[in-house]
């Protein structure tokens, strides 16, 4: 409760133990002793059954001010039942017997005796609790302690003469009991004090000790009013003092209720936790039978172990390798039989890795060694922490890699072999590039000396025979030269590397294409950017220098040659690039034979060529890991399309740079 309603339901308390005050004070009611006694043997009794409920609490809690408080209302309610006894005139004629200060004497130590041990209890409040085992000996010891106090003080109060507790006809008729409201008043902001110093003493009991001590100084209030015996004033004040006794059963009650409400939930929460844990245990038992079922189907021997480093589960695949049975392994410790570690070496209880994936050699029953692969991972079955562990017979694949070896190294000299067969090669293309190429030079050049010298001096048919013989030679030496050119492409291949295709038309335009491409007015078009390719660059140029060529060469009389180079991707992370010209076009039963050695399709007096430059396009492109072919009919031109490897990071900024034109 918020300290602003706590604030209001004091007040609100305060005002209503008041509330009959103005109707006391006018009223001319007078009861008489059997009413006063009737009050006090009730009041007697709910002091005794309140003290008798707060000791519970005291045996329940051990808490002091519960001890106190409940021998103050013990020791009150034994006075509220001497006080009703002697009060009783038909029985006790108290004038008569010279006890005149008894009664009220005891009235007033009853409410003092009740206030001191409740002052008490709240000094001790935040001590200790006792021990369970000296509650019993403490409520003893401090209910005689309390009974000699009582009876001291209740002689030392009856001992004084009547005119110092009533004074009729004053204000403030019984001062002494002006003096006791005080310290009810006192004891209030204590407890009050106590009540909002710590959310453990919000309970209902502690709010109901504030209202009865309410209550009680209110009845101290109308017993300071009290004119005489028995009259409104001293009628209310034992009414006020009753239901102050009242208010503490209430708030033990209503804790009670509290308490049963709580347990209530809680043993709802309970049954929910059992309910709870049965199912885990149940998805517990659950998940190990699968665990088991998939472990045993597994080929290769899984385990599961323990954080203590023993074997929970095994597999037949694992009992098999091992040699060992499920008896013999289950239950122990794990370095000891079919781990490859050392003791207190674990790669992950010990090393704290996240994973182990190690070639180990594991020692079977009859004390074989097998090497092995190891896979141990964490694992949570439920709420406990374990190991699971696999590992591969790996005895044929390490032979398996032996032989490899042996075959790697084979390999490795016959590769070096190679490389002295490919030196050897490179050095006979640049020895035949010179030794086949001058006799033909000197051949071609004698015979035109001879051409000159002997012209008008032979006969047609003779300078004809000269004229075949120059021709031939000329062939002969375009045939080598082809094949030199498809030797260099074996012999010289450069690492892949990335290729503008672009970049490579802008220059073979502008250098090695601007002289036939000026003589034929022919022009070359890229309706969009080209890709990047990875390739060798200097192929990749005499790649495009063949089929450009070829498109400008195979054309009909008096036609512009034209030519198109256009992109698409292709599967593989590859770019098919095709080259389209406008020419005579070839026939689709050539259009695997044109790619061979030699194979021309024309009369060398049509078209010049020695047959070679499509075989070394094909073989540019095979190189690359590429396909090339050609799609053409007759008349109606020709596209010649290859495909290379596309360049991704490259291919993907020339695609952008697309989008945006």
């Amino acid at each position: 409760m918020k300290k602003g309603k706590e604030k209001l339901v004091w007040i609100a308390l305060f005002l209503l133990s008041f509330f009959f005050y103005p109707f006391a004070i006018r009223s001319s009611w007078v009861s008489n002793s059997d009413i006063h006694s009737l009050l006090e043997f009730s009041a007697a009794t709910f002091a005794l059954v309140t003290a008798s409920i707060i000791l519970i609490l005291f045996f329940a809690t051990g808490r002091h001010i519960f001890l106190l408080l409940s021998l103050g209302f013990t020791l009150q309610g034994a006075e509220d039942f001497i006080h009703a006894v002697y009060s009783f005139v038909r029985i006790w004629p108290t004038e008569q017997m010279g006890l005149v200060s008894f009664v009220p004497g005891t009235y007033v130590a009853g409410r003092l005796i009740l206030i001191i041990f409740t002052i008490i209890g709240l000094a001790l409040a935040k001590i200790s609790p006792v021990q369970k085992e000296n509650r019993i000996k403490r409520a003893i010891k401090y209910n005689v302690l309390g009974f000699i106090l009582s009876a001291v003080l209740t002689f030392l109060i009856i001992r004084q003469p009547l005119p110092k507790f009533i004074l009729p006809g004053h204000l403030i008729s019984r001062p002494v009991d002006f003096i006791v409201s005080i310290v009810y008043l006192i004891t209030f902001f204590l407890f009050v004090r106590l009540y909002r110093s710590n959310n453990k003493y919000h309970t209902p009991f502690e709010y109901s000790m504030i209202a009865s001590l309410i209550f009680g100084f209110a009845a101290q209030i109308y017993m300071v009013h009290s004119q005489k015996l028995y009259d409104a004033q001293f009628d209310m004040s034992h009414l006020a003092k009753i239901v102050s006794y009242i208010f503490p059963i209430f708030g033990i009650g209503a804790g009670i209720f509290a308490m049963y409400k709580k347990q209530e939930e809680a043993n709802i929460v309970l049954e929910l936790r059992i309910a709870e844990r049965k199912k885990a245990e149940e998805e517990i038992r659950k998940s190990r039978a699968t665990l088991q079922t998939i472990i045993d189907s597994m080929p290769f021997g899984v385990m599961v172990v323990g954080k203590d480093k023993k074997i929970r589960q095994i597999n037949a695949a694992a009992q098999q390798l091992s040699g060992y049975s499920e008896n013999e392994l289950v239950g122990q410790l794990c370095h000891k039989t079919l781990c490859p570690a050392e003791e207190n070496n674990c790669p992950i209880l010990d090393q704290k890795q996240v994973v182990d994936n190690s070639e180990r050699k594991l020692t079977t029953k009859d004390g074989r060694e097998i090497p092995i692969i190891k896979s141990v991972v964490p694992l949570k079955i439920g709420d406990e922490d374990a190991l699971l562990e696999a590992f591969i017979d790996i005895a044929e694949r390490k032979e398996a890699e032996r032989k490899l070896g042996e075959v790697n190294k084979d390999l490795e000299d016959t590769v070096s072999k190679l490389g002295a067969a490919n030196d050897g090669l490179e050095s006979f293309v640049n020895i035949a590039s010179h030794d086949l190429r001058e006799p033909l030079r000197k051949i071609i050049s004698f015979a035109s000396i001879l051409k000159k010298s002997l012209q008008g001096k032979i006969s047609s048919d003779d300078a004809e025979n000269l004229a075949f013989v120059i021709e031939g030679t000329n062939r002969m030496t375009q045939i080598v030269g082809g094949l030199l050119a498809y030797l260099r492409i074996i012999v010289k291949t450069q690492s892949a590397e990335n290729v503008d295709i672009n970049k490579i038309a802008a220059q073979l335009e502008q250098f090695e294409l601007a002289v036939i491409l000026k003589e034929k007015n022919a022009t070359i078009e890229i309706p969009s950017s080209l890709p990047v390719v990875k390739a060798d660059s200097a192929q990749i140029r005499q790649l495009f220098l063949h089929l450009i060529v070829n498109g400008i060469k195979y054309q009909k009389k008096d036609s512009i040659p034209k030519i198109t180079i256009t992109s698409k991707p292709a599967a593989g992370g590859m770019v098919r690039i095709e080259v389209t010209d406008n020419g005579i076009g070839i026939k689709p039963e050539y259009h695997q034979a044109i790619f061979n050695m030699f194979k021309q399709l024309h009369s060398h007096g049509e078209y010049e060529g020695a047959g070679v430059g499509l075989t070394v396009c094909k073989k540019i492109v095979e190189l690359h890991g590429g396909e090339i072919g050609v799609e053409s009919q007759t008349d109606k031109g020709s596209t010649f399309w290859f495909t290379m490897p596309a360049a991704e990071k490259l291919t993907i900024a020339a695609t952008e740079v697309e989008s945006h034109v």
